[in-house]
């Protein structure tokens, strides 16, 4: 028995990632779903489930809805998508908020106050530190 079943979902959670992106943006037409990404899809190994996690960029207060939204259409979209993707069994789809883009931006803010407190800018981790640069002769 081949042992590839966990390389094989992955692959398949990114299709119905990439696919459910491009079928929400062209066949949805509902303007809270604007500020939706797809950020990842995990598939279990019978490829009867789906849950899509979602990331939303829009007011707080709307992101229920959006969840909602999603839900209702899961049937449509899951249609959709069995259409445009070749499997024996279209998973059923499950939506659930990805909350780690807010926690990336908290982090990114709690990061910068204490910069701002300590009364300096943040570091910019990309640039070298001077003290770190040798002295090279001049030609």
């Amino acid at each position: 028995m081949r042992q590839d079943g966990g390389r094989r979902t992955v692959r398949v959670g990114n299709l119905i990632q990439a696919e459910l992106a491009d079928i929400v943006r062209r066949q949805l037409d509902d303007t809270r779903l604007e500020l939706v990404s797809f950020t990842g899809v995990e598939v279990t190994e019978d490829f009867r489930q789906a849950r899509v996690f979602v990331s939303y960029f829009g007011p707080a207060e709307t992101r229920n809805d959006v969840l909602l939204v999603l839900q209702k259409a899961a049937p449509f979209l899951r249609g959709l998508l069995g259409r445009r993707i070749s499997l024996r069994r279209t998973p059923e789809l499950s939506f659930e908020y990805d909350a780690s883009v807010d926690r990336g931006l908290r982090i990114q803010a709690l990061l910068a106050e204490a910069a701002r407190t300590d009364g300096g800018e943040p570091e910019d981790a990309t640039r070298a530190d001077p003290g770190d640069e040798e002295d090279e002769p001049t030609r």
